[in-house]
């Protein structure tokens, strides 16, 4: 691992140009948490860190470039309605606009270095490591000390996907052949779940 002070374009050049990869993944997301929501702090980290990393492949262009978007980056769905890759984006959340301003700066930044950009849109992503503030961790933190869950009915209906199940998705994304070298795919399990049934 290396680590850098990402603020700092100038940084990432050496190790990208020293390691010389060939799949880069950008997995950098400012603002997942609600309570680090300021406005440029968002921009900053999804916006100007994806732009600085694009930036310092001038002398070395990987054969892949896979960039995590979000969910959020689309518009809301009427109920019943499966989200596909071509329906309006159009966020609800600062972190969605966020994600989707990063998704669209990357995708014409990268294509004008000729670098192939595929955008990989995370729905409900769980699992080990999960912020402490998500649903699955403060379900089972409350459950292990045997208190009350502080819940709505909880009809919202989402999309949960493993992390063990992103990562294969992203090794997939990285190696197969057949895949396009750009373009907005979603990642997801495409079975509409409520919150009550997490829950239950």
């Amino acid at each position: 691992a290396v680590e850098i002070d990402a603020s700092d374009p100038r940084a990432l050049r050496e190790p990208v140009t020293s390691l010389g990869p060939e799949v880069v993944f950008n997995l950098a997301s400012a603002g997942v948490n609600p309570a680090d929501r300021e406005p440029l702090a968002m921009l900053d980290g999804n916006v100007r860190f994806l732009a600085s990393l694009l930036g310092a492949m001038d002398s070395h262009k990987p054969r892949r470039f896979i960039h995590t978007g979000s969910c959020s980056e689309y518009a809301f769905a009427k109920m019943g309605h499966r989200i596909a890759e071509d329906d309006p984006v159009a966020p609800a959340s600062m972190y969605g606009a966020a994600k989707l301003c990063a998704s669209l700066y990357g995708a014409v930044l990268a294509a004008e270095r000729g670098i192939p950009f595929l955008n990989l849109r995370l729905f409900g992503v769980f699992g080990i490591g999960e912020a402490s503030h998500r649903v699955v961790p403060y379900l089972i933190s409350k459950l292990r000390e045997n208190q009350p869950v502080d819940l709505t009915p909880g009809e919202q209906v989402r999309d949960w996907l493993y992390v063990d199940d992103i990562v294969d998705a992203l090794l997939e994304a990285a190696t197969c052949p057949h895949l396009p070298e750009s373009g907005v795919f979603n990642v997801c399990s495409g079975r509409p779940t409520r919150v009550r049934e997490i829950s239950e």
